[in-house]
């Protein structure tokens, strides 16, 4: 085995020293000299990300997952990590490419998880010989929640702007379409998009989506939606029930665009088409409908997903507890008892006063 060449920097006795460390790992069972060779050998971490693409991506995830899995190693790490060998990575080196997208929590978080699954996949692959995987000492950051509702006042200069435009022919009719769908099923954009005459089964009254973000997903063709789907043209030979605008038998798109017009039209600036899902879960909260039902009816698979909504749900139950409240003070009033306080009487017992509204204490 080399040791390395005679320099003025690497001396007779360093060598002798460096031998001895070598011999020792020899008597430990270890190849030194093997494990050099498998170091010349080893994959860069660009090397590795093809590997990782066409081996597990490409194979189990969803195609707007792989391209967005895709985006981010073009963009942010591969310039950054590529040349890297995947065997010499280690965790503080990662935290620190992490930590460098600070200012965007929610960016660092999804480049965090992308790393932890592709070390995972090299330890599993025998790649990398750790333990533990180097990622799970990098904290993820918090991240602030971005739901936003709509109110009864908002939903209303929606409907007006949407009808507008139906009236005015002004936007596609498919994107019209789609928002009323949004708003009424609290599927997500894609699913809508996506939707096939075929997958309507109107004589059960369901639609069933065969590939949802979380699988295969229910959703009930409630009236409202019914009646909407059947008003819709069908184009000749186009499977999608919001067919391409010109041309093709794709699905519609576009739909971003047509949305940040109508927005700004009906004054609702920041408001993205992902809140109508919001919109239909908080109503369903806000009517008292429990949140396992909402986590079913959203097709969310995990029940923490739903959670977000669990001060609305509590709204029929503060209503109904302040109701209940409102009927007994009235019967306590009605028996002639005394039911509070007055300042008069804290006053003459020797209790201080209860301060008005405004005051200290």
């Amino acid at each position: 085995m080399k040791l390395g060449a005679y320099t003025e920097g690497f001396t007779v006795d360093q060598a002798r020293a460096l031998a001895k460390q070598v011999n020792a790992d020899v008597l430990k069972g270890k190849d030194p000299a093997g494990d050099r060779a498998s170091h010349r050998v080893a994959e860069t971490f660009e090397a590795f990300s093809r590997q990782y693409m066409e081996q597990h991506a490409k194979a189990v995830k969803k195609p707007s997952s792989i391209k967005n899995d895709q985006w981010m190693l073009d963009r942010y790490i591969l310039p950054k990590l590529g040349s890297r060998k995947v065997i010499d990575l280690t965790g503080n080196e990662l935290g620190r490419f992490v930590r460098g997208h600070g200012d965007t929590p929610i960016l660092a978080n999804r480049l965090r998880a992308l790393l932890s699954k592709m070390m995972a996949l090299a330890i599993a692959w025998g790649v990398r010989h750790d333990q533990v995987n180097p990622l799970q000492s990098v904290e993820k950051y918090p991240e602030r929640s971005r739901e936003r509702y709509l109110t009864g006042e908002e939903i209303k200069r929606l409907g007006e702007v949407l009808g507008d435009a139906e009236l005015t022919a002004s936007e596609p009719w498919q994107s019209i379409a789609a928002i009323r769908l949004l708003l009424l099923t609290g599927c997500r954009r894609g699913e809508i998009l996506s939707l096939r005459w075929s997958f309507i089964d109107s004589e059960h009254g369901v639609i069933l989506l065969p590939d949802s973000k979380t699988g295969r997903k229910t959703l009930y063709l409630t009236s409202p939606v019914a009646q909407l789907l059947d008003s819709l043209p069908r184009k000749q030979g186009c499977l999608f029930v919001l067919p391409a605008q010109r041309g093709g038998e794709g699905h519609f798109v576009g739909l971003g665009h047509v949305w940040e017009r109508l927005r700004a039209e009906a004054g609702l600036e920041g408001v993205r088409l992902h809140d109508l899902r919001h919109t239909f879960a908080s109503w369903g909260a806000g009517m008292g409908l429990g949140l396992p039902l909402i986590g079913a009816l959203l097709g969310h698979s995990d029940s923490a997903t739903t959670a977000k909504y669990a001060h609305l749900a509590a709204d029929p139950t503060r209503k109904a507890g302040s109701r209940i409240a409102q009927r007994l003070r009235a019967e306590l009033a009605a028996s002639g008892q005394v039911v509070a306080f007055p300042r008069s009487r804290a006053k003459t017992s020797g209790l201080a006063a209860a301060p008005k509204a405004g005051q200290a204490r």
